[in-house]
């Protein structure tokens, strides 16, 4: 560590949501590897506070949320306050603290740190998870720095791109370097060897379309119950439902409403069903494995099926779109998966550097030219 990286702080803004957030804190790890000090900037809603909670760690700065609620009116005169307001304060306190570099991971939130830095003159740069580039991104891609991809697609999506640098998605797990003891794992989470352990999750929210459909799910795989088990992240959209029909159909089924080491669960699963947010994919290909994509039809500009029709193609991957969920199509995908024993493309290719690094590589050449 030189003396030099010492005297640099560097803001990361990435707040809103754990797709923003957890890469935020991936690549704030990196920095301080490196012996920068790394400052946050999160807004103020519970996932916020919840997933720093869990990783002990305190924001330096809170933002109000962008909110939807209300007339349209009321939300364009509640966005352009928290714009202006979020800005000046987010000048103050990059001058306070004498930020050499701010890094936006998109959303809302960091929307006010980097216009207060292009002000300032500081570098700052944005990350982009999505194939379909995010309000904030389309605001401020050509007017930062550089701009880091997470999809190659999303090239495409940002006409005149001059700044752009793919790099992919930074993940919590380098699976390449965790080595768990599976059988541990198993009498852990009270799980039967050799069984096929199907992994549920919903996001870092829930979903309560997942969990009913894994409900209505289960009689069709009642058949299969002694080949088959399950790890059910529920979030708070667990159905209330007396009958449990899992239960019924004799379904091994371990579940929980969040679990933070979730390389665990990984490290278990066969076959992953989730929602297609950039993270839980970039998750998914990292510990190399097959599963059913089920983007969130609400989500903005229906990035999460373009998300899972970007990695269709890596291999065993199957997207089913929720308008066309039913138990028995999942179930059809299901026995596809696991009729193939083969490697997921994921596995067989030689991974390119982690995301983290390349970009943390990218701010020091930002800051280096800023002294030069």
């Amino acid at each position: 560590m030189s003396s030099q990286q010492r005297q640099h702080s560097v803001l990361i803004a990435c707040g809103g949501s754990g797709g923003h957030l957890i890469p935020g804190l991936v690549v704030r790890a990196q920095l301080i590897a490196r012996g920068y000090r790394v400052l946050l900037s999160v807004s103020d809603k519970e996932v916020d506070k919840k997933i720093l909670k869990n990783n002990q760690i305190e924001a330096e700065m809170i933002l109000p949320a962008n909110r939807s609620a209300g007339p349209a009116l009321i939300r364009a005169v509640r966005l352009v306050l928290n714009l202006i307001f979020g800005t000046l304060r987010a000048r103050k306190f990059l001058q306070r603290n004498n930020v050499s570099f701010v890094l936006g991971m998109g959303g809302f939130n960091c929307v006010p740190p980097l216009f207060a830095a292009r002000f300032l003159g500081i570098p700052c740069a944005i990350h982009e998870s999505n194939v379909i580039p995010g309000k904030a991104t389309r605001l401020l891609a050509n007017r930062v720095n550089c701009t880091f991809l997470g999809f190659p697609q999303c090239e495409k999506n940002l006409p005149a791109l001059g700044n752009g640098r793919i790099v992919g998605i930074p993940t919590r797990y380098d699976a390449s370097a965790i080595k768990h003891d599976k059988v541990g794992l198993q009498k852990k989470f009270q799980l039967e060897p050799g069984k096929k352990t199907l992994l549920v999750l919903g996001g870092s929210q829930g979903s309560e379309f997942i969990n009913r459909l894994i409900f209505e799910l289960a009689p069709f795989l009642a058949q299969q119950r002694d080949n088959i088990q399950i790890l059910h992240i529920t979030g708070k959209a667990e159905p209330i439902n007396a009958s449990n029909p899992i239960r019924s159909a004799g379904i091994h089924r371990i579940h929980f409403e969040y679990h933070n080491a979730m390389d665990e669960l990984y490290s278990l699963a066969d076959v992953v069903i989730a929602r297609s947010g950039a993270g839980v994919i970039a998750e998914v290909l990292e510990f190399g494995l097959k599963a059913v994509f089920i983007p969130l039809p609400t989500a903005a500009d229906n990035h999460q099926l373009h998300n899972a029709l970007a990695v269709q193609r890596s291999g065993h991957i199957e997207v089913l779109e929720q308008k066309e969920a039913s138990p028995q199509r999942l179930l059809e995908l299901l026995n596809k998966l696991l009729a193939s024993d083969e490697a997921s493309a994921s596995q067989k290719k030689q991974k390119p550097a982690r995301p983290e690094i390349l970009m943390a590589d990218v701010i020091e050449k930002l800051i280096e030219g800023r002294q030069t």
